[in-house]
Parts: structure tokens; sequence; C-alpha cells
């Protein structure tokens, strides 16, 4: 190995302390509701809108200083990070020149280590003359107040629920209910939240809920974690959907029920990747399988979920693992991970976990009450080894044990990311597709169908709200 890669490694290492995050005023902006009595009744909590607002897309500027000040103070840190880097940089170099000319030729120093100990002792002088002039302090001036997360990288945003809701509003044919919070009887829904979750997470929760609220930033629920963000809104935000889905599942169960009506709660934040004792992927509390439980609460021996989210509801799995009356199929991408348990020992370990399912098709739980079905990147809803054929041939033999123990009530865990133009996934169903999913669950359901938002990630272009009208239409013809 020779210098001119030694500075190349060297300058990249200098490069990546300069990366920069960017932060964004908190707002809301609100949905008109309309109601009428219709086949299909979409409801939400305004708390909905509230979760993560400061990542809202449609949020007003309001900028805290003039301009003149603004630029004048960006001007001074990037001066300082300029100076932070040049100084960085010039202390690589130097140590190098210093390291290959004066200290491993003095030393005897064989060839084997010398550019080993050069590097190390460049990367320590680059940190060091970093540090000293500053760029510590002027890279502080420039993070986010907010946790530590790119914007850039988070997708479920309070847009998701406008562009359903504006999209909803535009067909004649849907009830909207907006959730009263104010004075709302939550005693079931956080009954049941502690009955799936237990009270030592529910209180982590809060924990962090509270933090957020006496730093008014966004952060992570888990330091390691960066796709779990919370702010001061997120726990009332999970209770109110949690009892959007209880909502749902009444909706089906009790006799006062509308008959003719499906019931679709638009939730945020999603629900299906948070366990019984730990939040992951977005989610903090399980609104399907709580809504499970509540079904058998009000007298159903047999309960199906379906998750159409394009990723492994592992969450849903976790909760419903160990209740043979509920049966929890999971139909999404695959996930190519070789070696995910390496031994016997690791085996045991992950049964241990707080995760112990897996998104692989051999993971049915311990009762065989689970189904993962991958499917392959690219997959479309025709052809062989397609999406239709995986939801006719192998899901409804599966919820309904080849029709021998048709359940009282099907929970659809709707995420609608499986769209091709839907980034987050490798899938490739079009709007078009999920019209086809509603018909066949309406033809094997019937209308003992409570509905819940999961995924489904790209709403700019109002390709999300579309999905959902489509998944809906079977049951408002």
């Amino acid at each position: 190995m020779g210098m001119p890669p030694l500075r190349s490694i060297a300058c990249i290492f200098a490069s990546a302390c300069l990366c920069r995050v960017q932060s964004f005023p908190i707002s809301r902006s609100p949905i008109r509701s309309a109601s009428a009595l219709r086949a299909v009744s979409f409801r939400y909590s305004p708390s909905a809108l509230d979760h993560l607002a400061l990542l809202d897309d449609e949020r007003p500027q309001t900028p805290a200083m003039d301009d003149s000040t603004a630029q004048h103070e960006i001007a001074e840190d990037n001066s300082t990070s300029s100076m932070a880097t040049i100084g960085a940089l010039g202390a690589m170099a130097l140590t190098i020149v210093i390291c290959q000319l004066v200290i491993i030729p003095t030393a005897s120093i064989s060839s084997e280590y010398a550019d080993g100990i050069t590097l190390l002792s460049a990367a320590a002088s680059a940190i060091a003359g970093y540090k000293l002039l500053g760029g510590d302090e002027a890279r502080a001036a420039n993070l986010p107040k907010d946790g530590g997360y790119d914007a850039k990288f988070v997708v479920d945003k309070p847009g998701r629920i406008r562009d359903i809701v504006g999209r909803i509003q535009k067909e004649d044919g849907y009830n909207i209910v907006v959730s009263n919070e104010e004075g709302r009887d939550l005693s079931d829904a956080l009954r049941l939240i502690n009955q799936v979750h237990g009270e030592e997470y529910i209180r982590e929760v809060k924990e962090a809920v509270k933090d957020a609220r006496q730093t008014a930033r966004i952060r992570r629920l888990h330091p390691v974690v960066m796709r779990t963000l919370i702010d001061e809104h997120s726990y009332d935000a999970a209770v109110a959907g949690v009892a959007d889905w209880i909502d749902s599942v009444d909706s089906v169960m009790k006799p006062e029920r509308n008959a003719n009506e499906v019931s679709f709660a638009l939730t945020r934040p999603p629900s299906h990747h948070a366990c019984a004792s730990r939040g992951m992927g977005g989610c903090l509390l399980n609104g399907p399988a709580i809504a499970a439980f509540r079904a058998l609460e009000l007298g159903a021996n047999s309960v199906a979920i379906l998750d159409i989210d394009a990723h492994h509801g592992n969450g849903i799995a976790n909760c419903v693992q160990n209740e043979a009356r509920i049966r929890y199929c999971s139909i999404h991408e695959e996930v190519i991970e070789k070696n995910w348990f390496k031994s016997g020992k690791d085996v045991e370990k992950k049964e241990k976990s707080v995760d112990p399912r897996s998104p692989f098709a051999d993971d049915k739980g311990p009762l065989g009450n689970i189904l993962n079905i991958p499917l392959a990147k690219g997959t479309i809803w025709e052809g062989e080894s397609g999406y239709k054929e995986a939801l006719i041939e192998r899901v409804l033999p599966f919820l309904t044990s080849d029709g021998k123990d048709m359940p009282q009530v099907l929970i659809l865990a709707a995420g609608f990311d499986a769209l091709e133009v839907d980034a987050t996934s490798g899938l490739k169903l079009q709007k078009e597709d999920f019209r086809e999913i509603g018909r066949i669950l309406h033809d094997n359901f019937g209308n003992r169908v409570a509905i819940g938002l999961e995924g489904g990630y790209v709403w700019q272009d109002g390709a999300l709200g579309e999905a959902v009208v489509q998944l809906v239409q079977p049951w408002a013809e």
C-alpha cells in the first residue's frame, strides 16, 4: 500500500465528519370531513395528523430570523467548518509525511505494519485537528434538535391521511367519521393495550414521549433504531389508532351494527411491526392484534388476520402466536438473508428474544397458526407465482381451514407499499390490483371485515388514496 491510497482514505474520513441534517418547524393542515350513510365507513382521529407533524410536507415555512441574520450565521458556521476541515486535512497530510519519512525509517518498522501505523496516526491527527479548530461546535450548530435522523428518509408523514381522505371525498359512496378525541372513552383501548403489550413496555413508550415533549423534539424510541421516531403526540395518536381499530371490529361484531357497512380505520402511526414488548419499524402499538383480541372478547371463536403490507408483520405474529383461535397470514416481499440462524444456539436465542418470528415460509409459530407467504421481488398480480395465485391458492385455504372453519371476522391489515410506484418494496402491483384483492375478500368474507391502514407511502401523486378507494370498491358496489 502506498501514499496515495492512504491520503484518499484519510480524506474520505475527514469529509464524512461534515454530514448535515435539516429540520423543519411544526405545523398541521386541516382536513375537511364529509358524512353520509354508506356501505364503507372511514374513520380517523385528529391525532393521526399530529404524530410527527414536524415532518409534514405541507407545513408553512415560518422563519425564526430575518434573512440577513440567518445568512450571517450560516456563513459563520460554514467558515468555521471549512477551517476545521482544512485543519483536519492538513494535520492528516503532515502526519503521513512525518510517519513515512521520519518515524518509520528511524524506528525500523517493517513495511508489513508501516501503512497501518501511518493510517491510524493520520486518522487520529485529523480528528484532533478538526476538534482543535472548532469543528465539533460548527457541526453541532447545524445538527437538528430532533433526535438525529434525516427527514428525507422518513416515509410515514401526515400527508398520507390527507391524500386518502381527499380522494375519498371525491367519491359519492363513503362515510367519513372523524373521531371526537375530547371526552372519548378509551377504557377498552387502554385495557386491551395493557393486555397485549404489558405495563413495562407502555411505561417505556410514555417515558420516551415525555422526553420528546420536554425537549420539544422528535426522537428515536430506541437509540439505535433509526426508523421508529416519536414526538409528544405519538402515544396519544397510537392509542387513538387502537381505539379506531376497536371501533372497526365493533362495527362487525356488535348486534346493533349496520350489517351492510364495512369500517376502515385510517391510523398513524402504523401497527404491524409493534411486538408485544418492543416498538419497531415505525410502529408503537399493534392495532390489528388488539382488534383480534377484541373480537374474541365479543364472542368470536375464530378470527383471521390478513396482512397485505409489502413487509412482514412480525409484530402481529409475535402478539398472536400463542392464541390458537387467531390465524395470521402475512403476504409480503421475500427477505433475502443468508444464515438467519447460524447455529442451534442462535435459534434458541432467537426464540427467547422479544421478536422470535421470522419472515420466512418455514416459520409457522409455536401453534401452527401463522402462515408467511414471501413473494419474489418483481411479483405482479397475474401469472405463475403471482400475487393473485398466492391469495387464492394459499391465503384463503389457510384463513378458512379449507372452508371448514370460517372466521367470524377478517381483520385486514391494509398496507399499500406493494404498489410498483412505491420505492419501499420491490413488488409491482398496480392500483387496480387492489380492487381485485378487495373483490376476492368480499366474495369470501362478505361484510364481516374490519380494515385498518398499515404501510403505503406514495401519496404525493395520489397513488395511495386511489389504491385505498380501489380496495374498498367491491363493498360499495
